[in-house]
């Protein structure tokens, strides 16, 4: 991906990195098909011990640093096939990203993944009462009204909810408006 990022950076393009998903073979119930040769899991699942975690946040971060320093930590924490809580999900995957993070380049930035307009009200608050702010730089939020436009979607009125219920718990990150889309006709 080295190409790809160099390219975005030399056109003026700010880069992100994405930190997840899980390899197969640290998926807790992932097992290896001898007469295939492959690994059968998920990749959206916690990492069977927290140091694979650890060490691939940190070798990515390390190798990366030059180039990226604001990283997204997960993608869609709050989906079903993830299947974690926010306590959870900031207990074991935000806590150790930070530290991993933070210890391979001390200026990079952590955000969480994009949490969709269904679940904001839930699972901000849960994560403001597991402590995720300690942790995070941002809040991502996936508020998309896709298929509909914004003004169709009332895209205002959930990122005013969501600006609502930040302040109302005091998580202090800011929040990350993440992959917005919608069709613009034909």
């Amino acid at each position: 991906i080295t190409p790809a990022i160099t390219t975005r950076r030399a056109a003026g393009i700010d880069v992100f990195g994405l930190l997840g998903f899980t390899a197969l073979w640290a998926d807790p119930s992932g097992t290896y098909d001898r007469k295939l040769g492959v690994w059968i899991g998920s990749t959206y699942v916690m990492p069977s011990r927290p140091i694979y975690w650890e060490q691939y946040v940190h070798r990515t971060v390390e190798q990366f640093t030059n180039d990226i320093a604001t990283w997204v930590v997960w993608d869609r924490p709050d989906s079903e096939a993830f299947k974690a809580t926010p306590r959870e999900y900031t207990e074991q995957m935000l806590a150790v990203a930070h530290r991993a993070a933070l210890e391979a380049n001390p200026r990079a930035r952590l955000i969480s993944g994009g949490v969709t307009r269904e679940n904001l009200g839930p699972f901000l608050t849960g994560l403001a009462e597991a402590g995720a702010g300690r942790y995070l730089h941002g809040i991502g939020i996936l508020p998309s009204t896709s298929p509909l436009a914004p003004e169709d979607g009332y895209m205002d009125v959930e990122l005013a909810r969501a600006q609502r219920i930040r302040r109302q718990e005091h998580l202090a990150p800011d929040l990350w408006v993440l992959n917005l889309g919608w069709s613009s006709g034909e």
